[in-house]
């Protein structure tokens, strides 16, 4: 135990350091918003928790729509699952492109945000809807490429990011309101994070799994044993790994609901029978 505090305490050095001479240290964590949106009333803010990561760790967003002036504004959502806000990442601040999350979105009305109110949201950063390409010409591919993530990790490399979210208002003429992008480090893992992640890496149905609680739809029954018993196996061989509470936490929700789901499969199915 006390190895691995050592190597994680010479990695955490290590990379403050290469921060500190490729863009200096972040002070705050917390994006700066650009003033656009309708006659500059909305304002876009971005944050996160801390700056350094490690691979397949999950990253958690925290969202803030803000009204500026005095009257109540109406817009159509406020948070990534309206489908509204858009999450764009780009490695070393080169061109950003956009993250697609799982999960389903959500159907809500119209979002109003009284005077000088806001609306605060969160959203994480972890599985992307990498899309497939295999029967796609050359040209088709490079427009996927150029515009979105290709990878299943939203982040599958050690190395500076930078993350920035947009807020769409669609109408006749459609506004964009964007957060500056705050800036995150994401490193190599080290001792059972890095076993962890030798076995995950390649796995994009356990990077939606970790994050969403559940497994896509595409995914068989049979598939899914098979999925959570490698989980349970990454969990019990890898005690002290930041990853593998991960893997935990996702695999007793899943449990959880899983048992719900069949209460209550069963009580529908009972209610059937005495109905007939």
């Amino acid at each position: 135990m006390k190895k691995r505090k050592s190597l994680y305490l010479i990695g955490g050095v290590l990379t403050s350091c290469f921060v500190f001479l490729s863009l200096g240290v972040s002070r705050t964590l917390i994006a700066d918003s650009y003033n656009f949106g309708p006659q500059g009333e909305l304002t876009l803010k971005l944050a996160v928790p801390k700056q350094n990561y490690v691979k397949g760790e999950i990253v958690p967003l925290e969202i803030e729509v803000a009204n500026t002036s005095s009257k109540n504004i109406s817009i159509k959502g406020a948070d990534v699952e309206s489908g509204y806000v858009k999450i764009f990442v780009s490695p070393s601040n080169l061109a950003f492109r956009q993250y697609l999350p799982g999960g389903v979105r959500k159907k809500t009305g119209n979002v109003v945000l009284s005077g000088y109110g806001t609306v605060k949201s969160q959203a994480t950063i972890l599985w992307n809807f990498a899309p497939e390409t295999k029967d796609l010409s050359d040209s088709a591919v490079k427009t996927y490429s150029d515009n979105q993530l290709m990878t299943d990790y939203a982040f599958p490399d050690a190395g500076i990011y930078f993350v920035k979210a947009v807020l769409i208002i669609p109408g006749e003429t459609m506004t964009k309101i964007e957060s500056r992008a705050v800036q995150i480090v994401v490193g190599e893992p080290i001792g059972e994070d890095l076993e962890v992640w030798n076995e995950i890496r390649d796995n994009g149905e356990i990077a939606y799994f970790v994050q969403q609680n559940e497994f896509r739809g595409s995914v068989t029954s049979v598939e899914k044993e098979k999925l959570l018993n490698k989980i349970e196996q990454l969990v019990a061989d890898n005690p002290n790994s930041l990853l593998r509470n991960q893997l935990s936490e996702s695999v007793e929700k899943f449990r959880v609901s899983e048992t719900k789901r069949k209460e209550f499969m069963e009580k529908l199915k009972n209610r059937k029978k005495s109905e007939n």
